[in-house]
């Protein structure tokens, strides 16, 4: 999943670039969470890929780009809370 920015009132002066809601991206956390799933890294995915090294059972890469600020204030003890890493880039 990748995500560009999270709001706090969910403004979209983008549409369809990875803004999200806080209260959306919170649900999808609880959702990924309750479904199973363990967050992955660039790292463990190219060992996958070029060495054949196992995954979790559910593997998801959670990844945000253009290092915002909202990425440290809000995503990362989020994350922190459900025991998921991000990729920022």
């Amino acid at each position: 999943m990748l995500y560009h920015r999270i709001t706090a009132d969910g403004s979209q002066e983008m549409p369809g670039y990875g803004l999200i809601k806080l209260s959306d991206f919170k649900q999808q956390l609880d959702y990924l969470k309750e479904a199973g799933y363990e967050t992955i890294d660039t790292g463990q995915l190219y060992q996958y890929i070029t060495q054949n090294t196992s995954l979790p059972a559910k593997p998801i890469m959670l990844s945000f780009d253009d290092a915002n600020l909202s990425d440290y204030e809000i995503a990362f003890p989020l994350l922190k809370t459900k025991k998921f890493q991000g990729v920022f880039l």
